[in-house]
C-alpha cells in the first residue's frame, strides 16, 4: 500500500472505524449483559470511553478485522458484484461519460475509453496516483475506505448476535439485533458505493482539467 493510501486508511480507522467498533461493543454488552434503560446505556458508554484497555484494544481490533479480508473481497461485498467489483473497472465506459464535469475528449482521458474492465481500472489507478493529494480526491478516498471497511467488518461481526444467544439464551431480541447489523451493512455498503463512484469521477474530472500536474504537499 502506498504512503498516501496508508495515511488515508489510518485516518479513516481513527475517525470512523474505531468509534464504530466501540459502538458495536456497547451494543453487544447491552444485549448480552442485560443493560436496560438509557441511563444504564450511557454509563456503559462512559465506562468504555474511559477504559484505557478499550482505547488500546479498539485500534488493534480495527487493524486485525480490516486485514482479514482482501481488498477485492471487500469490494465484492460492498458493491454486491462478484466480477469486476471495483468502480475503476467502469471508469471510462460508465462513470466518466455520465459526469458533466469530465471532459472525455481530454488527451489525458480519451486514450483509455476503449479499454476492457481490467485496462480501465489499471489506467484509472495510474491517474489516481497523479492527483491523490488533491483535496476533492483525498477526502472522498478516505470516506470510501472508511465505509468499505465498516461494511466489511460488519459482515465479520454477524456472529455476535449468535454469541449473545449462548450467553443469555434465545429471545425475540435476536431478530432485532440481527436486523440492526444487516441494516448497518446495507447502509454502509450503499455509502461506500456512492463514495467509490464519486472517487472515480473526481479523479477523472481533476485529470481532465489538467490536474495531473499537482504535486504532493511538503511533508
Amino acid at each position: 500500500m502506498k504512503a498516501q493510501e496508508k495515511n488515508l486508511k489510518d485516518e479513516a480507522n481513527r475517525k470512523f472505524v474505531v468509534p464504530y467498533l466501540i459502538l458495536q461493543a456497547v451494543g453487544f454488552i447491552v444485549v448480552s449483559v442485560g443493560v436496560v434503560g438509557l441511563t444504564d446505556i450511557v454509563k456503559e458508554v462512559e465506562k468504555l470511553a474511559a477504559s484505557v484497555a478499550i482505547g488500546m484494544f479498539a485500534p488493534l481490533l480495527a487493524l486485525l478485522l480490516s486485514g482479514m479480508l482482501e481488498s477485492s473481497v471487500k469490494a465484492s461485498l460492498v458493491f454486491w458484484r462478484l466480477l469486476d467489483p471495483l468502480p475503476g473497472t467502469r471508469a471510462f465506459s460508465v462513470y466518466g461519460p455520465s459526469d458533466p464535469r469530465v471532459d472525455m475528449t481530454s488527451p489525458h482521458i480519451a486514450p483509455f475509453t476503449s479499454g476492457n474492465s481490467f485496462e480501465q481500472n489499471r489506467a484509472w489507478y495510474k491517474l489516481l496516483k497523479k492527483v491523490e493529494w488533491e483535496p476533492s480526491v483525498a477526502g472522498v478516498h478516505r470516506d470510501y475506505l472508511a465505509m468499505r471497511d465498516i461494511a466489511a467488518i460488519t459482515v465479520l461481526l454477524f456472529p455476535l448476535p449468535v454469541l449473545s444467544i449462548l450467553i443469555v439464551g434465545w429471545g425475540n431480541w435476536f431478530w432485532t439485533y440481527m436486523g440492526v447489523e444487516v441494516t448497518i451493512f446495507v447502509v454502509a455498503s450503499l455509502s461506500a458505493q456512492n463514495y467509490g463512484k464519486r472517487l472515480v469521477t473526481n479523479v477523472l474530472s481533476c485529470v481532465s482539467r489538467g490536474g495531473d500536474t499537482i504535486s504532493p504537499p511538503d511533508s
